[in-house]
């Protein structure tokens, strides 16, 4: 298949500006370190390291639904990327319950927070779980705790 940049120079000299400045990240997507230019980057801002390009075939990210088949009403993700924390700042928070692989993770480098998740966020079928997720996030952004391996 084509590839498509992820996080370009451009795009990463604009993320590491907005984390020296106290900004908190948010990243989303299927393919965010399987198909990244630069791993390195992915370590060090987001906490994340690829754990498997094939991170589920469930269509779960925890116990919340995602598209993973065609459908009518929005786009499939049929290979997430299965993330794995790259830092002991790094946190799995949710995980793809058919393979055990992180979903999703959190991040505190010191100068900003961040959310990585395996899969697009507006793939999540709910819009009840879509808002668990970002109000949690939000959360981990204002108090520094995400849910986690120890909940």
């Amino acid at each position: 298949g084509e590839k498509y940049p992820i996080f370009d120079p451009q795009m990463r000299t604009a993320l590491n500006a907005s984390a020296l400045a106290g900004s908190h990240l948010l990243v989303s997507g299927c393919y965010i370190v399987s198909q990244a230019e630069d791993t390195e980057f992915c370590k060090s801002l987001f906490g994340y390291k690829l754990g498997s390009p094939h991170g589920s075939r469930s269509g779960m990210l925890g116990d919340m639904p995602f598209s993973s088949k065609r459908n009518s009403e929005i786009y499939c993700v049929e290979r997430p990327d299965g993330l794995k924390a790259a830092s002991k700042t790094a946190q799995i928070w949710l995980r793809y319950p058919d393979t055990g692989m992180g979903a999703a993770l959190g991040h505190d480098n010191g100068k900003c927070r961040t959310v990585s998740i395996g899969v697009p966020l507006e793939t999540v079928i709910s819009e009840n779980d879509r808002l668990y997720i970002l109000k949690t996030i939000l959360e981990y952004f204002r108090e520094g705790r995400i849910p986690g391996e120890e909940d």
